[in-house]
């Protein structure tokens, strides 16, 4: 959990009547789809700043409402390894990934960091790039520990030629390599991030998995299993009210 500023950033707010065209789009849209909230910000203020109306979605969406990231959540935690290396836990983005014991016999053992950033660790024989993992179950790499996967589905695994395959397995690799590596200091590290540079009003948070037991499969059976820290945990999906992600935006904008 990374808590709110004691001085979070205040927006400037300067609505822009000007935009007929583009404000009557949202508007239509915000009638018609899923579009929950819209934020244009400028030169440094905000000009058009719009949510589902009550007739829609709002009741169910308002300005405190923690919305999970989706794939956000990927350049977030790029943002974190960013900060990782600006503080020295992490060399620079060449490193390879061959000190950390928990992907130890996968075809990440010796990847470059860069690579598993720009999503393309050589791993589309086991990964999709709509980000299941192929031939296993579970397919979604998210309702377990990476050990699991280590251990079993990437186990004896090698690099392919590298190409861009999008990858939810990867983005839970990076930030968990994040954790290994601040040697205990990966609350400071995000703190640094959403705390001190975007200055967040609200408490968010990155996901977990479960860390006392958790399902996995052998042979098509259920079974439970126990986990820890060490396992891989965490995973790279936050949730965050819609001027919280806006606070972050401007805080990589700026770095």
């Amino acid at each position: 959990v990374i808590n709110g500023s004691s001085k979070p950033y205040k927006f400037k707010i300067n609505l822009k009547g000007d935009r007929k065209k583009l404000i009557k789009i949202i508007d239509e849209d915000m009638q018609t789809t899923g579009l929950l909230s819209y934020l244009l910000f400028e030169n440094d203020e905000i000009v058009i700043d719009k949510k589902s109306p009550d007739n829609r979605l709002g009741l169910l969406f308002n300005d405190r409402t923690k919305w999970t990231t989706a794939s956000v959540g990927k350049s977030f935690t790029s943002y974190v390894v960013g900060q990782a290396i600006c503080d020295g836990y992490i060399e620079n983005v060449d490193v390879k990934l061959n000190d950390w014991p928990l992907i130890k016999n996968t075809l990440y053992e010796n990847a470059k960091l860069i690579d598993l950033l720009n999503m393309a660790a050589g791993d589309q024989k086991y990964s999709t790039d709509d980000s299941d993992l192929v031939n296993t179950k579970p397919k979604n790499p998210n309702v377990n520990s990476l050990k699991y996967h280590m251990d079993g589905h990437f186990k004896g695994s090698k690099p392919s030629k590298n190409k861009f395959n999008y990858s939810n397995i990867v983005a839970n690799i990076l930030i968990n390599y994040v954790w290994f590596k601040s040697n205990g200091d990966f609350q400071k590290i995000t703190d640094k991030v959403f705390k001190e540079k975007a200055r967040i009003k609200d408490s968010i948070y990155f996901l977990k998995i479960s860390n006392r037991t958790t399902q996995g499969m052998q042979d098509g059976i259920r079974y439970k299993y126990e986990v820890n820290d060490e396992d891989g945990l965490l995973r790279y999906s936050m949730e965050l009210s819609r001027y919280d992600y806006l606070r972050v935006a401007k805080a990589m904008l700026e770095d």
